[in-house]
This record gives C-alpha cells, sequence and structure tokens, in this order.
C-alpha cells in the first residue's frame, strides 16, 4: 500500500517568508500567554523575590558584622533542635513516600 501526500496550496509570501527564516509577527496567543503569567509573575514578585532581597539587605546591614544574626540563631540550643527535627521529619518523609 503506498501513501501519498495530499497537495495544499502555500501562499507564495508565505512560502518566501519561511525559507527565509524569519518569523512571523506575534501573534494574539502570545499575547494572552503573556496576560495570563502576569498575574503570578507578580505575585511572585511581591511574596518571594522583594522579601528575599529584603533579608539579604538586613543581613549585611547589621551594625555588629554582616550575618551576626544568623551566628545568635546557630548558637541557640532551641533553633539547633528545630533544625535538627525538621532535617529528621523531612527524611522521614521521604524515605516513607519512596517507599509506597
Amino acid at each position: 500500500m503506498r501513501f501519498t501526500q495530499a497537495s495544499v496550496p502555500i501562499r507564495p509570501e508565505r512560502a518566501a517568508r519561511h525559507r527565509r527564516g524569519t518569523a512571523s509577527p506575534p501573534s494574539r496567543g502570545r499575547w494572552v500567554a503573556a496576560a495570563l503569567l502576569a498575574p503570578i509573575l507578580v505575585f511572585l514578585a511581591g511574596c518571594f523575590i522583594v522579601p528575599l532581597a529584603e533579608l539579604l539587605r538586613l543581613s549585611f546591614s547589621a551594625p555588629e558584622w554582616p550575618f551576626s544574626a544568623y551566628r545568635e540563631i546557630a548558637d541557640s540550643e532551641v533553633y539547633r533542635r528545630v533544625f535538627v527535627n525538621t532535617l529528621i521529619l523531612a527524611f522521614n518523609v521521604s524515605t516513607a513516600r519512596a517507599g509506597s
């Protein structure tokens, strides 16, 4: 059994543009995609990037020396215990999920 390709008429200007490798002008779909992405990008900037930048700014502007607040946290037994408990919980959850 032989298959033949159906001939579809192609407009000459579109074929020439395709051969040259030039892109067609932005379509409506790209604008719609950008409009749908805009709210989540604003949300991420406001709720993640801005607080992270503020944290870094505060880290380097401590009066004693940079990262002095982190040293205080690391020296505290309570925070160390919380960190160890968090690691243990994360390990247990990941191994329990992998086993099922």
